[in-house]
């Protein structure tokens, strides 16, 4: 049986002389969530990428800014650290707004719990006399705030966009007086699509903050993502009559959880946790049907057990290349600038993607889709960790410090290498995040079905997580001389993960 959306849509598809589907018209309030989303990204990345610095560099580094002290290692483990709680806590944000405060009420709730911990961060920076000790603590203490506040942010403000749309598929006239169908599925895409690109605008903040951190220090720095989030909590206030919402109808999470432990429980059999299959009354808060939607987000997982290897290279970018670039001649930039060639590329690159490469490979009877995408996202960023390797052995023959930069002459002096040789480096990275990262979140969306597809979302940004746990544990690579072993052995690994996921895809094909 099929259902009248789904009817429309045949007819739509298939029937002879049948009006052309089209998105519909986006919703003010689509644009002014975007906008918002904007905001929380500028806000994230704006503090995230000068932290390398922060935590690493001393106060009284000549020839580059810093506050701890901690060395590199040290300095990359925190900074994983912060990536791991900010995308493990939106899913306590979306069962907190599924189960009790709904999505506006958790996503106010949160800024302000973020502004808190950004406000401390903002004080304690400027507290330059306190010791080593202090300063790391203090820093803690405001990335638990940050993180928790970001969990109710990330979690809910995609979703809050894509509830804007209310409209089903309908019949509508055109500019041109032709007949055409608003189709309900292309405009919730296209919302999607204006959301991730003013989030890859909004990741141009850390122009702003590299560079007053560079010239005034970190305090003055991070007073930007400071601002941005407040200008995101007044877009959310101002217009909250703009905004549909939805009250809180229970933590789909929750439920699933619950199936899959009934499920292991049974030796890992979803028929032994449907209801018709056992006695008891915990049972009756979900259905058969709901026991096979959750079989299928653990098939999505498949798709997703290669990502945390993945972001282990990704994380590379905001950690050990930002210390890397250091130790190059910068010519009066600071060090952690280049690191916007990533977002630079992806804004360059996506629409030449979207309206002429694909459409061309198919108009050829290509078949690109989207786990062939995220295997050529592996091998790009493979081929980014070989030349960060191959770059990092040029810094090493390079005068006047040769393996041991900054380290010679009295210390400060950075090997006589241009750090624009690393751009290869961050537009390959973003090449392989349009084709692999869109395309798992592509995955992520249309194999999860309806009821579920927020949770399967919010575990696709779990293995960014799960990429900086493990970048904690080959932190100990991040010293000098070893750093070219531990960009070859990311670089071999994702080429090999790349293969093994696109030989797999091929054999569950055949």
């Amino acid at each position: 049986m099929v259902d009248a959306d789904e009817d429309t849509q045949l007819l739509g598809s298939n029937a002879p002389n049948a009006p052309n589907r089209v998105p519909g018209k986006l919703p003010r309030s689509v644009w002014l969530i975007a906008l918002m989303g904007a905001c929380e990204v500028a806000t994230f990345y704006g503090l995230a990428v000068p932290l390398q610095n922060y935590i690493q560099n001393s106060r009284d580094d000549t020839t580059r800014p810093g506050a701890i002290g901690l060395g590199q290692a040290t300095a990359t483990r925190v900074n994983l650290v912060f990536w791991i709680l900010n995308y493990i806590t939106p899913i306590l944000g979306g069962v907190i707004a599924d189960q009790y405060l709904g999505r506006y009420r958790t996503i106010k709730y949160g800024l302000f719990v973020y502004l808190f911990g950004l406000c401390l961060l903002v004080y304690f920076s400027m507290r330059t006399g306190e010791d080593q000790g202090w300063m790391l603590g203090s820093l803690l203490v405001a990335m638990v705030f940050m993180a928790f506040g970001a969990g109710g942010v990330k979690s809910n403000t995609a979703s809050l966009a894509g509830e804007q749309y209310k409209k089903r598929d309908e019949v509508a006239t055109s500019s041109d007086g032709t007949p055409v169908i608003r189709d309900y599925e292309m405009t919730i895409s296209r919302i999607f699509m204006v959301y991730y690109v003013s989030a890859n605008v909004g990741g141009f903040s850390s122009i702003a903050t590299t560079t007053v951190e560079d010239r005034f220090g970190f305090g003055p720095a991070f007073i930007i993502p400071l601002a941005t989030l407040i200008l995101a909590l007044a877009i959310l206030i101002w217009f909250k009559q703009s905004f549909e919402t939805s009250p809180p109808h229970g933590s789909v999470l929750l439920k699933a959880f619950k199936v899959l432990r009934t499920a292991a429980t049974n030796g890992f059999s979803f028929e032994a946790a449907k209801p018709h299959n056992t006695e008891s009354d915990i049972f009756g808060s979900w259905d058969s049907i709901f026991v096979d939607e959750v079989k299928r987000v653990v098939k999505a997982w498949q798709v997703f057990a290669v990502f945390p290897f993945y972001f282990l290279a990704w994380n590379q970018l905001v950690t050990n290349l930002i210390s890397q670039a250091g130790t190059m001649e910068t010519h009066g930039i600071p060090n952690d600038f280049i690191f916007n060639v990533g977002p630079v590329t992806i804004l360059a690159m996506t629409p030449i993607l979207n309206s002429l490469i694909l459409p061309f490979l198919r108009s050829k009877n290509i078949a690109f889709q989207s786990r062939a995408r995220i295997t050529l996202g592996f091998i790009l960023i493979a081929l980014a960790m070989a030349y960060a390797a191959a770059l990092q052995r040029a810094i090493y023959r390079s005068p006047p410090c040769y393996k041991h930069p900054l380290q010679c002459d009295g210390g400060g002096t950075p090997n006589k290498i241009s750090v624009a040789l690393q751009i290869p480096v961050y537009a390959l990275t973003g090449l392989s995040e349009i084709f692999a990262v869109t395309s798992g979140m592509e995955v992520a969306f249309t194999q999860a079905p309806k009821s579920m597809k927020s949770l399967v979302m919010a575990l696709f940004s779990l293995t960014v997580a799960c990429g900086a746990l493990l970048g904690i544990v080959v932190s100990p690579l991040a010293r000098d001389p070893l750093l070219p072993w531990l960009y070859c052995t990311l670089s071999i690994m994702c080429l090999i993960i790349g293969g093994l996921f696109c030989f797999a895809n091929r054999q569950a094909k055949q």
